[in-house]
């Protein structure tokens, strides 16, 4: 059967994208010991409502035994790509795509654990321009998403200390004790697609 008759085909552009992301960034050097299956989906992907560009899991074991009957390696973890939606993606979202579903893999070496990681923030635009910076995620997110801001300077960013795989800000312990909410505009949405392409 050729991919263009399967519903589900290997999908090699992302492929090769994942491989060089393992090999080039700091963060994803452990996932060169594990085997990343990324396919393409022709079936429309959904999730709250909305077009998913990709979603990530973990093989189960039992997959795992299955597969060991073929002549690959078996997949320790799957990304499934939104067909549709990768052709409208420019080269650097792309990127960012597969990058962000690396960054859902954990792997352990000294026992070959695997395990999927949650997002580092989980928020909503809404609670963000009512309420600002109230969460540490939050402002963590803000700092690090200054310097890709229309018209920010990177020079204007404030000193960067490392902190958990993640560049953030130093705080006091006063501070961090007694957060206040800080007035924050959420961006347009013209502005995030400029700052994701930008990205």
């Amino acid at each position: 059967m050729q991919d263009e008759d399967r519903n589900y085909f290997r999908l090699t552009e992302a492929a090769d994208i994942v491989a060089r992301l393992i090999r080039d960034v700091e963060d994803f050097k452990l996932l060169a010991a594990v085997v990343i299956e990324v396919v393409a989906s022709r079936k429309p992907m959904r999730a709250s409502n909305r077009a998913q560009l990709a979603k990530g899991g973990k093989v189960p074991r039992f997959a795992r035994e299955v597969y060991c009957d073929q002549d690959d390696d078996p997949p320790d973890f799957t990304v499934t790509v939104n067909l549709e939606e990768w052709a409208n993606l420019s080269d650097s979202q792309k990127v960012a795509l597969m990058d962000h579903a690396l960054g859902h893999f954990g792997y352990e070496s000294e026992d070959g654990s695997t395990w999927i990681k949650g997002h580092d923030i989980e928020e909503f635009l809404g609670t963000m321009q009512r309420r600002g910076l109230w969460s540490e995620s939050v402002r963590q997110a803000s700092e690090v998403l200054q310097p890709h801001l229309p018209g920010t300077a990177p020079e204007a960013a404030p000193p960067k200390a490392k902190h958990g795989g993640v560049k953030v800000g130093k705080q006091t312990p006063a501070e961090a004790a007694s957060p206040k909410p800080t007035k924050m505009k959420a961006p347009t949405e013209k502005e995030a697609k400029a700052a994701f392409a930008a990205g």
